[in-house]
């Protein structure tokens, strides 16, 4: 029965399991615990409350706890059976004689009480670290991959063309992230973008104006906006937006579980002299970040040619982040999750590839004065890149 309700082909599936035990016999991992919802999606086609045990010599087992039914329509997976839990997913490795073997984790993002409870009841095996195995595969992504991206973009290009049509000082910062997010969901946005890292929450987005655009809070190095209260310090407020102030929007948009970034700098009125010429600098150092993109170019190169550019401009001391913090990066990577590797900073070495998304992110950062962001999500292809992001430019 091929490809039943499934998001991507058996044929890409099977790809993507193949070269996930290729890379565990390589490191001599014996099975793999898939258990984080990302990793699931893409491994087995869902998200629901389940495992995927993948055994070195044997085909993968799906556990599912809730809505078994829907997972056997719904994952390519043959092998699906209901889950009572943790103790089903310790008494398949038991069967599989696998529970004195070295058992692979996603440990960047498993829980500490999961692994102890793993250790107490598997005392013989040993835990190694599959995250860097599975983030070298979902690095480049497939055809597919990229049109469900391109159509979150066209998502986010209506959204932000929605934006310039009601942007009007009196409305707070809140009042038009409702807006734009219901434009979102109306045009098949699906939900709230995902965040790797421990103790952050995306929300939708970042909606700042005025001195807020120069507000950095949280856990993001960018204009993150001051939020409605010390429990969410970032995101939009209740400012009111007042003519002449400056407006960044940064948000994700996803579908089919797989995101663009964008972010677009707008002003209420007429600008002045300053921020059109930040504005300016600021576009040409994205210009240039996207003229560098092409197979073969160390990722750092791309910090460093921003950095440059922006070190022959009056602003240099206020390039991304350099007024507050003392971190250099210029972008990260993007699918199934907003901020996936790789991190664009100066000091990774590594060489883009073909199907490597990249969102870059010049900005400009004055305290006391405010921010210019421009974002563009890009994939690498093979003589350059393609700027997926549709968005018009311009405040």
């Amino acid at each position: 029965m091929e490809d039943r309700n499934l998001i991507f082909s058996t044929k890409e599936f099977g790809a993507r399991l193949a070269y996930l035990k290729e890379e565990m016999k390589r490191n001599n991992i014996e099975i793999g615990l898939i258990l984080h919802h990302v990793n699931l999606y893409y491994f087995s086609g869902i998200s629901l409350h389940s495992a995927l045990i993948v055994p070195l010599g044997t085909d993968p087992i799906l556990l599912v706890q809730i809505n078994l039914e829907r997972a056997k329509r719904e994952s390519w997976v043959t092998n699906v059976s209901p889950s009572r839990g943790f103790s089903s997913l310790i008494d398949v490795i038991k069967k599989l004689n696998l529970d004195k073997g070295n058992i692979g984790l996603e440990m960047d993002i498993i829980p500490a009480g999961l692994l102890l409870k793993l250790q107490q009841k598997l005392p013989d095996a040993f835990f190694v670290d599959l995250a860097p195995v599975i983030f070298k595969l979902r690095i480049i992504k497939s055809h597919l991959e990229v049109e469900f991206i391109k159509k979150a973009a066209e998502i986010s290009a209506r959204s932000f063309e929605h934006c310039k049509n009601i942007l009007d000082e009196g409305m707070s910062e809140i009042e038009l992230q409702a807006e734009i997010v219901k434009k979102q969901y109306y045009d098949g946005a699906e939900g709230v973008p995902y965040l790797r890292d421990w103790n952050q929450e995306g929300g939708h987005g970042v909606f700042a104006s005025g001195e807020n655009t120069c507000e950095i809070s949280g856990y993001w190095m960018c204009e993150t906006g001051k939020g409605l209260s010390p429990a969410f310090p970032y995101g939009p407020s209740e400012r009111k937006i007042k003519k002449g102030d400056l407006v960044c929007i940064n948000k994700g948009v996803v579908y089919k579980g797989y995101h663009c970034d964008e972010a677009r700098t707008f002003v209420v009125g007429a600008p002045t002299q300053k921020q059109i010429e930040c504005y300016d600098y600021v576009q040409k150092a994205l210009d240039l970040l996207i003229k560098t993109v092409k197979p073969g170019i160390k990722i750092s190169e791309l910090y460093l040619v921003a950095n440059r550019y922006m070190s022959e401009t009056p602003y240099h001391k206020y390039f991304m982040t350099k007024a507050f913090y003392d971190y250099e990066f210029i972008g990260h990577g993007l699918g199934l999750e907003l901020n996936e590797p790789p991190l664009l900073t100066p000091g990774n070495n590594t060489p883009l590839q073909p199907g490597m998304v990249l969102a870059l992110e010049p900005k400009i950062i004055i305290p006391g004065w405010g921010g210019i962001d421009i974002e563009d999500t890009v994939v690498v292809t093979e003589d350059g890149c393609e700027v997926l992001t549709l968005s018009a430019y311009g405040l």
